[in-house]
């Protein structure tokens, strides 16, 4: 299903459809392939001619390659369906619809998203689209799509009333990814998401970039449905270290103990927040922690490195902070992130001496990529005493 707003490129309504052997799923903006959800068997996609492209192997990242190179790889141009193998022109036929809605039609929304079969729909996509209240309305009047898993509104001016119209929905017991990024959600609308009993299998929430504040925080940590949470984006939402109540609050929610991938980066966490993150023993299965930009000094960095329960931690970004060597040190006295594969600590106040005590390391065995652009470092005698520790490391420029 596309959208087609005026004046605009073509977005789409990705739309996967299932049956008993087979996931098919399609994705296209108009004029070049677009990396789907990895996983399914075959996808197809339209390039800017009418043609279509059929991904036999759909583990193949397709956003970077032209179409002269999908023609010469794994893939075959089709110019109609009637040159696809019976079973799958069949399946295309029986299980897909598609439709150009036109920017008028799109405020009578459940019109538009009608198909033969409803419960084939598991992802809806209208991120970059304004949408308004009484859109929002009536998306989440829908009872039909029982299948849902993904729903993405990012960037779409979505506000308090539009969040607490979605979260009335009460037939979307399957939804595992929910991305709200970028636009205007206070900390009602925390609160009001985590009111919600309807989403018990959620494993992704998106919400960098709104405004729930240090209260929004508190509301989302007293969540004990979402005990599969996996990943939780928070970034750039005004959480500070005024009180450390947000960093706080997180620390004492028990239930995420699946939390795979934290996200606090462009807040003002600091050091106090950060020393309550430290001690929290919950989440056991913490593989990547996003605190950069956060006005953390060596105080907090010290408590960081105390953490003794982040077993499974491979990529800690710290980058754009304010700590220096004295923070290093007692970063690198962890004993316990043995899993460590990637560490950002670009952009701080690291000289190289800081370099040569976090060289001194015995337990980030697996360390592959160090960044530390812009600190005050004598390059020849850091590249020595990491190279000496870690062979084979890389060093990232972003």
């Amino acid at each position: 299903m596309l959208l087609e707003p005026s004046g605009c490129p073509l977005f789409s309504l990705n739309f996967i459809a299932k049956n008993d052997t087979h996931w098919w799923s399609w994705w296209s903006w108009w004029g070049r392939p677009f990396s789907g959800t990895v996983g399914c068997q075959y996808r197809n996609l339209k390039n800017k001619d009418g043609h279509l492209i059929v991904a036999i192997n759909a583990k193949r990242e397709l956003q970077e390659k032209s179409l002269e190179e999908l023609r010469f790889a794994d893939y075959q141009l089709m110019k109609h369906e009637n040159n696809l193998p019976e079973s799958l022109r069949q399946d295309l036929i029986l299980k897909t619809q598609t439709k150009k809605i036109i920017s008028q039609h799109l405020q009578h929304l459940q019109t538009c998203l009608k198909c033969s079969n409803p419960r084939n729909i598991t992802i809806i996509d209208l991120s970059l689209w304004p949408l308004t209240e009484q859109t929002v309305g009536e998306l989440s009047e829908n009872t039909s799509w029982t299948n849902l898993t993904t729903l993405k509104l990012r960037n779409t001016g979505l506000e308090g009333k539009g969040v607490e119209a979605l979260s009335k929905n009460k037939s979307w017991t399957c939804l595992r990814e929910i991305d709200l990024e970028s636009n205007s959600i206070t900390k009602l609308g925390a609160a009001t998401l985590v009111a919600c009993k309807s989403w018990p299998n959620l494993m992704i929430l998106k919400l960098g970039n709104n405004k729930i504040g240090d209260q929004g925080v508190i509301a989302l940590s007293g969540d004990f449905l979402w005990t599969n949470l996996r990943e939780l984006f928070l970034e750039s939402n005004e959480i500070s270290e005024i009180s450390d109540e947000g960093a706080a609050a997180l620390d004492t929610n028990t239930s995420w103990i699946r939390l795979e991938t934290l996200s606090l980066g462009l807040n003002m966490v600091g050091d106090r927040g950060v020393v309550a993150l430290s001690d929290n023993s919950s989440w056991i299965n913490l593989r990547k922690l996003n605190l950069e930009k956060n006005e953390i000094d060596d105080n907090g960095i010290i408590a960081l490195g105390k953490n003794t329960s982040w077993k499974r931690l491979k990529e800690p970004n710290l980058r754009y902070n304010r700590f220096g060597n004295k923070g290093v040190e007692g970063l690198c006295r962890n004993s316990s992130w043995t899993d460590l594969t990637i560490l950002k600590l670009q952009s701080s106040n690291i000289t190289s001496e800081g370099i040569i005590l976090l060289s001194k390391n015995t337990s980030w065995k697996n360390l592959e990529e160090l960044s530390l652009l812009w600190n005050n470092l004598h390059q020849e005698e850091v590249l020595s005493c990491i190279k000496e520790r870690w062979r084979g490391i890389q060093f990232s420029r972003c």
